[in-house]
């Protein structure tokens, strides 16, 4: 007895879906990594900018207890859930809604009251909160009444996302794409003004159409090599960020000679530039070029750093270059870097 075997759909893509996903004019994806909500900027089939969900509580809103009240500072802290206290200065608690007894001008340990994260806690220091009842939404208002303490009022949606919008302009895309309904959804409420599809097909998944996986790995590989054959080697240490440039197929030659190192040397500083803002590196950045003998090289290439930083989304500053081809910079912090975000869920 014979049978039909009805045909596998087709994973081709004809022109016009070609076209569609081209990355040319840059693309903005939200879709997992491993599991994880991810954000990721294609330019030229090449991330530009690699951003995961992370741990922030901005624009939340709990109801806290007063624990202490410390005068030398101006401020107190407050606890907004089991052994998690934040700083309120007073300065932020101007006019607050006390929720178990009426505001007499002073606030009190044990005073109960609505309060907003405004900075999130950094390492040894704690969430900064705003206590001042003109930052709560007015349909929160009715809920804080009545609530417990301890209780989240709101959650912020934007913290459902990725951070992006200090690290990437709507100027560097021409379409946002996400293959979760509920991100869409955040994003269509959030919208600015760039184009929002929901990507739906069943046989062909965002991250593999993207590749995803293979460009989010080039933020966290140790080794990245360049056209010329030389290398970098990218080493974030607790203090800094050390890359090191290598000559890779010319290191068999003793003295490669100053036309061979500015070559290198260039293709080098292009690749750097990508990797600071790619990995979001930040603080001090040393990076370890190939000795150039003549001083106007070296002063050419300085330049041409400062002219290939000039447009990451971070404020930039390319400090000096050593004889030695050691080239200090700083790039602005306002998250933490791939490898850390990475770190920070794969441990847990």
């Amino acid at each position: 007895m014979s049978r039909t075997i009805p045909p596998k759909a087709s994973l081709t893509i004809s022109d016009k879906e070609a076209a569609m996903n081209s990355t040319q004019q840059g693309k903005l994806i939200y879709t997992e990594y491993h599991g994880h909500p991810g954000a990721f900027l294609i330019r030229n089939d090449r991330p530009t900018v690699v951003s995961f969900l992370s741990d922030s509580k901005i624009g939340n809103i709990y109801i806290a207890k007063v624990k202490n009240i410390v005068k030398n500072l101006d401020a107190c802290f407050v606890e907004i859930a089991d052994r998690e206290i934040c700083f309120l200065p007073l300065r932020n608690a101007a006019d607050p809604y006390l929720i178990n007894r009426t505001y007499d001008g002073v606030l009190k340990q044990g005073d109960e009251l609505p309060v907003q994260i405004i900075r999130d806690a950094q390492k040894t220091k704690q969430a900064t909160v705003t206590a001042d009842r003109k930052v709560f939404p007015a349909s929160l208002l009715p809920k804080i009444a009545h609530a417990a303490c301890f209780s989240v009022i709101y959650e912020n949606d934007v913290n459902r996302l990725p951070q992006t919008e200090e690290l990437i302009s709507p100027k560097e895309y021409s379409e946002i794409i996400t293959d979760d309904p509920r991100v869409y959804h955040i994003l269509q409420t959030n919208a600015c003004g760039v184009p929002i599809r929901l990507y739906e097909d069943r046989f062909l998944s965002l991250n593999k159409l993207y590749a995803i996986d293979s460009k989010a790995e080039m933020a966290l590989e140790r080794r990245i090599w360049l056209k010329s054959g030389a290398y970098l080697i990218i080493e974030p240490t607790e203090a800094l960020t050390v890359i090191d440039v290598n000559t890779g197929k010319y290191e068999s030659k003793r003295d490669i000679g100053d036309e061979t190192a500015v070559k290198i040397n260039r293709e080098a500083a292009e690749e750097c530039a990508l990797q600071l803002r790619l990995r979001n590196l930040s603080g001090i950045i040393i990076i370890d070029f190939i000795n150039m003998k003549e001083q106007e090289n070296r002063q050419a290439l300085l330049q041409y750093m400062r002219d290939l930083v000039a447009n990451d989304s971070m404020t930039v500053r390319v400090i000096d270059l050593t004889p030695l081809g050691l080239m200090e910079l700083t790039r602005k912090k306002v998250a933490k870097p791939v490898h850390e975000q990475v770190a920070q869920w794969r441990n847990r």
